[in-house]
């Protein structure tokens, strides 16, 4: 007779459900973009409360892989190089459409998260 597989167990989800891994593929999270990816992922989910549900953390790893693209299209634009401004658009835009999607515009407009998304300005502009 087969045994039954206990599905809430940590044991049997995957690295990335349980927390141990950020992606579900060998990445050397020591890498420039993969911190950065990484940190996009911990800001905004401090900007949803700090705990995310599986929804919330699907869409904010939509919108830092976003966030991260507009920013690598950036610098190829600020190093002189080839910049598809059709490309940038698209994704910013989606990014917008993300982050509304998530209830974070909304926040910003209503003043609910304004000490988060304060914070969070703050923050980037120190890494600046």
């Amino acid at each position: 007779m087969a045994r039954e597989l206990d599905t809430n167990s940590m044991k049997n989800r995957s690295a990335v459900s349980n927390g141990t891994s950020m992606f579900l593929e060998d990445v050397d999270g020591r890498k420039p973009i993969a911190r950065r990816y990484r940190d996009l992922v911990d800001d905004f989910s401090q900007m949803v409360g700090g705990k995310p549900n599986v929804a919330q953390e699907a869409l904010i790893r939509r919108i830092a892989t976003m966030a991260l693209q507009c920013e690598i299209d950036e610098c190829s634009l600020a190093n002189g190089e080839t910049f598809d401004s059709d490309r940038y658009a698209r994704r910013a835009n989606i990014m917008s459409a993300l982050i509304a999607r998530l209830g974070l515009a909304r926040m910003a407009k209503d003043g609910s998260g304004a000490k988060v998304i304060d914070a969070h300005t703050a923050a980037l502009a120190e890494g600046a």
